[in-house]
This record gives C-alpha cells, sequence and structure tokens, in this order.
C-alpha cells in the first residue's frame, strides 16, 4: 500500500499528474482527496468509495423548471368599470394610446374648430361655414384673370357669371382661380381651329347664298346688313361661335335677317331700314314667278299679233336667262 501511495504521490505531484487530477475532478464532479498526496496512514483515498476500474458516470444536468408566461393585464383593468367598455376606448390597444390622444386633444382646446353642416342646416349655417373655408364675403372680390388667351380679352358678362356662380359653391379665391384659369386654357385649345378651314366654309356659305338670291344677292346681303344696323349691333356679327365661325357668316343667321329685312322692304318700306336701296334684282323664286306670269295661256306672250307681243317675248328670254 505504502508503495502505491508513493506512485501516486509521483504521479499526481508532477506538473502533468495535476493538469489530469484536474481534468478528472471537474469531468466527473469529484472533489475531496479521492487522490490525495498524503502518505499518512490515516489519508481517505475518497470521499465516497469508488470500485477498482470503475469510471463514475456522467449525470444528466437537470433543466430548471420552466415557469408559466402570464398575460399582461388589459390596460382597461385599471379603471373603473363604468368606463371599460366606452367605445371610445377600444381601439386603443395600451395606455400610452390614450396618453397620446388625449394629449392632442388638449392641444385643440380653444382652436378655431369649422364644423360641416348638417343635412337640414340653414343658408345662414352654410355661409358661415363657407367664409371660415375663405370664401370672399362678395362675389366680386374674386380676383379673376381678364386675360383668356393670346389677343383676346374676357367677356365681361361671363366673368360676372362665374364670380357669382363661384360664391355660390363657396370655392375659395385659389379654387376659383384655378378652375377659370384651367377653363380658359382649354377654351382656347378648342378656339385653334383651322383658319383656312374656316375661310372654305365661309366660300361654300356665299355660293349657296349667291344659288338661292341670283341676282338679288346684292340686294339682300344690303338688307341683312341695314336690319343688323338699325336694330342691333353689328359687333354682333362678329362674335365667334363654338365651331370657330362667326355669328354674321353662318348660313342660317344670314337667311333670317335676310327674311326680316325683305319683309320690312316688301311690306313696310325699305326706308325703314338705315341705308337700303336695293337695286330691284329678284331671286330665283322671284325670278320664276314672273316668268310663269309672263308665259301664261291667253298673254301676249302666245299671240303674235298682240301689239306686246314682241316685249312678252324678250322678258320671257331674259327671265328664262336669269334662271340659267
Amino acid at each position: 500500500m505504502n508503495e502505491l501511495r508513493v506512485l501516486y504521490k509521483n504521479v499526481f505531484e508532477s506538473e502533468e499528474g495535476k493538469k489530469i487530477l484536474g481534468d478528472l475532478e471537474s469531468r466527473y464532479s469529484i472533489h475531496g482527496t479521492t487522490f490525495s498526496t498524503d502518505t499518512s496512514e490515516t489519508a481517505q483515498v475518497a470521499d465516497a468509495p469508488v470500485e477498482t476500474g470503475q469510471v463514475p458516470s456522467e449525470q444528466p444536468a437537470q433543466e430548471a423548471p420552466k415557469e408559466e408566461t402570464q398575460a399582461a393585464p388589459d390596460w382597461r383593468s385599471q379603471i373603473d368599470e363604468s368606463y371599460r367598455d366606452h367605445p371610445s376606448l377600444q381601439h386603443y390597444s395600451d395606455i400610452n394610446g390614450l396618453a397620446k390622444s388625449h394629449i392632442n386633444a388638449q392641444k385643440m382646446i380653444g382652436a378655431d374648430k369649422i364644423v360641416l353642416p348638417g343635412k337640414h342646416a340653414s343658408q345662414e349655417e352654410v355661409d358661415e361655414f363657407y367664409t371660415k373655408l375663405g370664401r370672399p364675403i362678395k362675389a366680386e372680390d374674386y380676383q379673376l384673370a381678364s386675360q383668356v388667351g393670346e389677343g383676346r380679352e374676357a367677356d365681361p358678362t361671363m366673368i360676372n357669371w362665374f364670380q357669382s356662380v363661384a360664391h355660390k359653391a363657396g370655392l375659395t379665391p385659389i379654387q376659383a382661380k384655378v378652375l377659370m384659369d384651367e377653363y380658359n386654357v382649354k377654351s382656347d385649345e378648342n378656339l385653334s381651329f383651322d383658319e383656312g378651314k374656316i375661310e372654305q366654309r365661309l366660300q361654300q356659305t356665299i355660293n349657296d347664298l349667291k344659288r338661292e338670291y341670283g341676282q338679288s344677292y346684292n340686294d339682300r346681303m344690303q338688307i341683312g346688313k341695314a336690319v343688323l344696323q338699325t336694330h342691333t349691333d353689328l359687333a354682333f356679327a362678329d362674335e365667334m361661335m363654338a365651331d370657330g365661325t362667326k355669328i354674321g357668316d353662318h348660313p342660317n343667321f344670314i337667311k333670317f335677317i335676310n327674311n326680316v329685312g325683305k319683309y320690312i322692304v316688301d311690306n313696310i318700306g325699305e326706308d325703314k331700314l338705315e341705308g337700303v336701296k336695293t337695286s330691284g334684282g329678284m331671286g330665283p323664286e322671284e325670278v320664276k314667278a314672273k316668268l310663269a306670269e309672263i308665259t301664261a295661256p291667253n298673254t301676249p306672250y302666245w299671240d303674235n299679233k298682240h301689239p306686246e307681243h314682241s316685249f312678252y317675248v324678250q322678258e320671257g328670254l331674259r327671265f328664262r336667262e336669269m334662271l340659267s
């Protein structure tokens, strides 16, 4: 036994032995004097007996018991029951959201609030609402551009109408200006028509009227102009329509004023129209009527012995030439 102890001492007191001993202690949780180098008889080989050749088995570490996680209590549980289920609190997920909302509400105290008029609001309430939004007190306070395009001035009547509508709709000055400017741009685009096509259309109108009026074309044009001079302003005829045609160049308008003028000349007298002095030219219908009158049965036209036979024949030829 003494030899064995001496052997242990020589082995485990060396540097390598100490390393081995430390490794065994840490690996197998061996503590105490298992490999004590004390050579006395009373030295204990181990705290607990270990059979020769038997290596202590490594015990698996036991896991600490898991603590059960509990859901955080609803923040509403901290307030009085009479308030917990109020609808206004349901969309707040935590008390921080409620605090933030309360702070924002405090900031609004004293601020000027604009309340949207209800379905049955009075006109006074609606006017007050528009005024708070920024609508001018009077319609004429809208400052709108008088220039609507290159070389074109806005119609004052149009501007007044637009101001009235904008005020009725409760528009702010900025809204009214933007709307008016956009309208002018669009109108200018629509009026950017082909001048060549307009001239071609005007020439077609003149040709159609010449065919219809015949030799009385110039007289009819003079009568129509006199109607405008006597009963309205000639500038009216220069007003532009949506398709770019002047009112005075539209065939239906020309026929209308010519018919009015002819009625005045035939039934009242041409002296009732300013500057009218007709040449006596007749239109196709008038020529046809005259030809029918000249060539009617029992007229000198058919009686070569009648003293006026030659005159009737000459008039008949003249009217036929006019029609051709």
